[in-house]
C-alpha cells in the first residue's frame, strides 16, 4: 500500500515540473512539446511558406523583425517583443511539412510561444 502510495506521489510531483509539458490537440491535429523553455511544433507547410506565415504572424502580433534566413531546407526568423527576443527556427521534414521551434527570451515563455504557433498555423490556412 504504502509502495502504490509514493508511486501516485512521484507521479503527480513529476507532473508539475516546470517547462516539462507536451500536449496533444484534438484528433487530426498536430501535436507540440514545450520542454526546457522551446516550444516545437509540426506545421503542414514548406519552410519558405512557414517562414511567411511566422513574419506575418510577427507582425501581426507587434513582434519587430530583426533577422531572416530562409532556405528551402531550413530558416531561422529572429524578433523584439518589446525587449525579449524571440527566434522561431523551421526544419523541413518533407516537400509539405516542416518543424518550427519557437523560443522567447532567455528561459523561455510558454504562453508566447504557444501564442505564435497558433498564429502562425492560422496564417497558413
Amino acid at each position: 500500500m504504502i509502495r502504490i502510495a509514493a508511486v501516485i506521489l512521484l507521479a503527480v510531483l513529476l507532473l508539475g515540473l516546470p517547462g516539462c509539458l507536451v500536449a496533444a490537440a484534438g484528433a487530426g491535429a498536430a501535436t507540440y512539446a514545450y520542454v526546457s523553455g522551446s516550444l516545437k511544433g509540426d506545421l503542414d507547410a514548406s519552410v519558405k511558406n512557414a517562414a511567411a506565415a511566422t513574419k506575418k504572424a510577427f507582425d501581426d502580433m507587434g513582434i519587430k523583425l530583426e533577422e531572416e534566413a530562409v532556405s528551402d531546407l531550413e530558416a531561422v526568423i529572429r524578433g523584439d517583443s518589446g525587449g525579449t527576443g524571440v527566434k522561431v527556427s523551421i526544419d523541413r521534414k518533407t516537400d509539405n511539412t516542416c518543424l518550427a521551434y519557437i523560443r522567447v527570451g532567455t528561459w523561455g515563455d510558454e504562453k508566447k510561444s504557444i501564442a505564435i504557433l497558433d498564429k502562425i498555423k492560422a496564417n497558413l490556412k
